[in-house]
């Protein structure tokens, strides 16, 4: 019954036992009920924090035996970490040059201004609204016009390639 492996099952069983050599008696013995129940809790709880006490353990040891670097990473993944927060504490920006073909230049600055990200992002909650209002016992003619907005999000996606 520890392992929880049918715990319900026996728990039944032994609330129905009356006797050695006698009938079984439905609810015979409801304090084995409540017994079994606590002894699923607190067992369950014992076992899992026995469980993270050695996973816990074995991290400090893992920890304790690798000095100053991660005890989870390889020496290889440590060089890799350490290249990336020297790169990431280094001020260097890249900057993309405009194009200069007149219409490449608007549609550049166009992208990298901020409301080019707060159009993209009323259009994405607008396509998540149309995609929730689908719904069963909609009216016909909203029906129509939610379904005629889906197909028109999916052609958009598609032809975007998002």
């Amino acid at each position: 019954m520890s392992s929880t492996e049918g715990w319900v099952e026996i728990m039944y069983q032994t609330a129905d036992t009356v006797g050695v050599g006698q009938q079984p008696i439905v609810n015979h013995k409801r304090s084995m009920e409540i017994f079994s129940v606590v002894f699923i809790i607190i067992g369950s709880f014992l076992v899992l924090g026995l469980v993270a006490s050695v996973v816990i353990h074995r991290f400090k040891i893992l920890r304790g035996d690798a000095g100053d670097r991660s005890a989870l990473l390889t020496e290889k993944q440590q060089q890799w970490l350490t290249i990336r927060k020297i790169l990431a504490s280094s001020a260097v920006k890249t900057r993309h040059m405009p194009p200069t073909h007149p219409l490449r230049y608007a549609a550049f600055h166009f992208v990298t201004s901020t409301v080019f990200d707060w159009l993209i992002m009323a259009v994405i909650i607008f396509s998540i609204i149309i995609l929730c209002l689908y719904h069963e016992g909609l009216a016909n003619g909203t029906r129509l016009i939610v379904e005629d907005l889906r197909q028109h999000l999916i052609v958009a996606k598609i032809v975007t390639g998002c």
